[in-house]
């Protein structure tokens, strides 16, 4: 009969095969999940390009039926693109973002409400900062609007939600922004519709060109320009003389009052 510890080692088995079972399991369906979306964003972007191009703004806007494609979201500051769908619940918010039903549509006065997963779509809304430029495109124009405000809020502050007597955006994800855990509470954005885009918010997406290195002072007259050759030629009288001046100097005089080296000694004293 096994022992207590042989018993103990199955059982630790077990467990082990356990947790690796759910850790795969967990893996495959988020990575399924990544998958996706990214292949929904990718023909849903297509879809939009083709409604653009064929120009259905002159047509009257229809109300958008549940899960239909309704426009594209933009943040360049951020990185943050991704397509907008009609409705909010579970299997639209795979998708991409959501549009909450009964909120104001896109390019109408009122207060238009979009809704995104933090692990997701709106994980960079973590980075977002007051005037900041938002982009939504539909099939009727593209509407521009500024950052105002962000705030954490309860689930049950909806005062979010209400009408705006302007035109406005509001974005709205889970907080905090982890990957996993609870999410007590609720990250906003409120942004307001501007007609055109502000020279202020241009410049600062703008990448200022990079400074250019400071010239390295010459060190070496070969350096310096062309007056340089004069400047050479005149140091002549003043540099030492060398080894081959010295022994002609040497040979010039005479031999009683010369030193004479030699790798005996030196000899000092007329011949």
């Amino acid at each position: 009969m096994p022992g207590p510890r042989t018993k103990r080692r199955r059982i630790w088995k077990r467990v082990e095969y356990c947790f690796w079972t759910i850790g795969f399991a967990g893996l495959g369906y988020w990575t399924f999940v990544w998958v996706n979306a990214r292949v929904t964003q990718a023909a849903a972007n297509q879809q939009l390009e083709r409604r653009l191009q064929t120009n259905l703004a002159s047509n009257p806007r229809p109300q958008p039926a549940y899960g239909s494609l309704i426009g594209r979201l933009d943040i360049p500051g951020i990185q943050l693109s991704a397509v907008v769908f009609e409705g909010t619940d579970t299997r639209v918010l795979q998708r991409g973002v959501g549009h909450l039903a009964g909120s104001s549509l896109p390019g109408e006065a009122g207060n238009v409400v979009l809704a995104g997963h933090r692990d997701t779509f709106f994980r960079a809304l973590r980075n977002i900062r007051q005037r900041e430029l938002v982009t939504l495109t539909t099939d009727h124009g593209t509407r521009r609007y500024l950052v105002e405000s962000t705030a954490v809020i309860s689930p049950d502050a909806t005062s979010v939600l209400d009408a705006t007597p302007t035109s406005s955006l509001t974005l709205i994800t889970c907080y905090p922004f982890h990957y996993f855990g609870h999410a007590p509470k609720r990250f906003a954005v409120r942004c307001r519709e501007i007609q055109e885009e502000p020279q202020a918010v241009a410049a600062a997406r703008t990448p200022s060109p990079p400074a250019r290195p400071a010239a390295k002072p010459a060190t070496r007259l070969s350096a310096l320009p062309c007056d340089a050759g004069r400047f050479r030629k005149s140091l002549r009288p003043f540099r030492r003389p060398g080894r081959r001046a010295r022994r002609r100097r040497l040979r010039n005089k005479p031999l009683g009052t010369a030193t004479i080296r030699s790798r005996g000694g030196t000899c000092p004293g007329e011949r």
